[in-house]
């Protein structure tokens, strides 16, 4: 497992873990692009991976019910930065990622299909468990759909 939690003042050594393993295999993770050189050398050798990974734990973020946070801040530098919740909730720093950041936190559910006025946030599947309810129940039962 690497250590990718730096700390100011140590980007190079941040970089060496980050995307060298024990073995000395390097790592590549487009989607944590925080060294940008190493990345491109990956793409030009062939060892791109398009996985939606955890920059600092490096789980997958692909699955349908990953919820997880993108910085905003080294995403306007062109780095793409995401971190589970886990990690985002311990202040993990990775790179030129400090915690600080401002952040959006990405629902893979989707967009909701239809509008709400609603706080609570909808996905789609949220949108398909009401059109199905609507029709066991008959759109006209509202108190039985909700």
């Amino acid at each position: 497992m690497t250590d990718a939690i730096g700390t100011e003042g140590d980007s190079e050594s941040w970089r060496e873990r980050s995307f060298h393993r024990s073995n000395g295999d390097i790592l590549v993770n487009l989607t944590c692009q925080c060294n940008p050189e190493i990345a491109e050398i990956a793409r030009v050798n062939g060892m791109a991976t398009d996985k939606i990974m955890c920059c600092n734990c490096e789980i997958s973020l692909e699955s349908a019910k990953c919820i997880y946070v993108q910085c905003d801040n080294c995403q306007k530098k062109g780095i793409d930065v995401k971190l589970c919740v886990f990690c985002f909730r311990m202040g993990a720093e990775c790179g030129p990622h400090k915690r600080g950041h401002a952040y959006t936190v990405v629902d893979r559910k989707g967009p909701s299909l239809f509008p709400t006025t609603s706080d609570k946030h909808w996905g789609w599947k949220e949108d398909l468990k009401l059109i199905k309810a609507a029709h066991k129940y008959k759109l006209g039962n509202w108190y039985v759909l909700m």
